[in-house]
């Protein structure tokens, strides 16, 4: 890892300017993607070869990251590594989606603060703004019952996450990649916005073997 904070520092301020550079523009490519990721972790973890996923993982796994934040950064690994070796085309939107989560996922391993009115800073305040938006949008009925808040739809999402993966094994079966990977996107996007961090630890593994299927 690095040697100091004012290195972290700057490695993330960079960093987040970049990514701020690509939202901004029309078309962003997978391989901007994974070539930029690379980067970012190369520097970070001070590695002077080019690296597997399995390696930086084995990197990954020597720095002090929560469990939910771990959690995080494997699921968006495993995406990286799916663009980078998948002969499936992604849309400009769905790589941007991408560099916002990583955004998030280095604002938090990295935890100095930027100083205000910095583009960085700017940048986390107005993705984790989205996502809070985001999350307000979707439909859900909530009531308080001894002091904790229970999502009522959580049932119904849940179900729609298993449909999803069940059709995923239907079109792997056969041979329909391309279904088997926008049925995938379908079952992600449920996992990320409408299940609890509970039910996440729950689906997690049947998600990734789903992952590793269309990736094998």
């Amino acid at each position: 890892m690095s040697n100091g904070k004012n290195h972290d520092l700057a490695i993330k301020e960079q960093a987040l300017e970049k990514i701020d550079f690509l939202l901004t523009k029309k078309i962003v490519t997978e391989e901007e993607l994974y070539h930029f990721v690379k980067e970012f972790f190369k520097r970070y973890l001070h590695i002077d070869y080019e690296f597997t996923y399995e390696e930086l993982e084995e990197e990954l796994a020597k720095v002090f990251i929560d469990e939910d934040t771990r959690e995080m950064l494997d699921k968006f690994l495993e995406e990286v590594s799916f663009i980078e070796f998948s002969d499936l085309k992604f849309t400009s939107e769905e790589i941007k989606e991408l560099l916002k989560t990583f955004a998030l996922i280095i604002d938090i391993i990295i935890p100095e603060e930027l100083p205000p009115g910095s583009p960085g800073r700017a940048l986390i305040e107005r993705i984790k703004k989205e996502k809070a938006l985001e999350m307000d949008g979707v439909v859900m009925n909530k009531k308080e019952e001894k002091g904790e808040i229970l999502f009522e739809e959580e049932k119904e999402a849940l179900k729609m996450f298993r449909e999803e993966l069940n059709k995923a094994s239907i079109a792997i079966a056969s041979n329909n990649n391309k279904e088997a990977r926008d049925r995938y996107m379908k079952a992600l996007k449920i996992y990320d916005s409408l299940l609890s961090i509970e039910e996440k630890k729950k689906v997690y593994k049947e998600l990734r073997d789903l992952y590793e299927a269309i990736a094998s």
